[in-house]
């Protein structure tokens, strides 16, 4: 019998997240239209997204 790491599901899923979260922002930019310090007026555009 073998003793596995329950937490490598986890870690691999976490991992294939993080890739596609880098390839979804990928050319993605934010601007900050106004930033009064407690107010913040931004906003982002992302080329792959409609």
């Amino acid at each position: 019998m073998s003793v596995t790491d329950p937490y490598d599901e986890l870690k691999q899923h976490l991992s294939e997240a993080e890739e596609r979260f880098a390839a979804d922002r990928e050319g993605a930019t934010m601007t900050v239209l106004k930033n009064d310090g407690i107010y913040r007026h931004l906003t982002f555009t992302f080329p792959k997204a409609s």
